[in-house]
């Protein structure tokens, strides 16, 4: 509830937590209004707002996280398997889903004037091919995206599976000529 989420965020900000994804703006009125207050109130964390790779999405992050200025952070994401592509994105291919990932990364690098932070996700990674990987995070960074993560959505991965495929996506971003000293990559499993 918006009640819950409210003192969960001051909770964690209380105990030195640098980062709140404090939801999904986009899904009702209530978890928008918590994640802007979260925003409004929040005085040290990065506040985040997740948004699937629409722009009506993205631009309901924008409007509950801007209220963190430099702190506000866009987490935008987007299916990389061939299973959600085929499934749950009713056959979209992998150039199509980084069309689609590359125009929300944009959108919320223009909205957020440079204030800020966009994350990208590549959802269902331990299930997606490096290939894909490393064309959705590769398309990622380079639309301005300054935090990768590749999640293990459906918990998958054993752990010596999920850091070889770290490592791997890295070498193959690293491999095209972006630069990713300066990328962020993380977890979530």
């Amino acid at each position: 509830s918006y009640d819950q989420k409210i003192m969960i965020a001051r909770t964690l900000e209380e105990l030195g937590a640098d980062i709140l994804e404090a939801g999904f703006p986009v899904n009702s009125q209530e978890e928008f209004e918590a994640v802007r207050d979260i925003a409004k109130n929040s005085s040290s964390c990065q506040i985040a707002g997740l948004a699937r790779a629409e722009q009506k999405d993205v631009a309901r992050a924008f409007d509950a996280v801007k209220y963190a200025g430099e702190r506000a952070r866009i987490h935008v994401f987007h299916g990389s398997s061939d299973i959600h592509l085929k499934h749950k994105f009713n056959g979209r291919t992998v150039e199509e889903g980084i069309g689609y990932s590359v125009r929300a990364i944009k959108h919320a690098q223009d909205i957020m004037d440079g204030k800020g932070t966009v994350q990208f996700s590549c959802e269902d990674a331990t299930r997606s091919s490096i290939s894909n990987l490393v064309k959705f995070c590769s398309a990622a960074i380079t639309a301005g995206a300054t935090v990768i993560n590749l999640p293990d959505t459906v918990g998958y991965a054993i752990p010596s599976e999920y850091s070889d495929m770290f490592r791997a996506v890295i070498k193959g971003i690293n491999d095209k000529g972006i630069k990713t000293s300066d990328i962020i990559f993380s977890v979530h499993c």
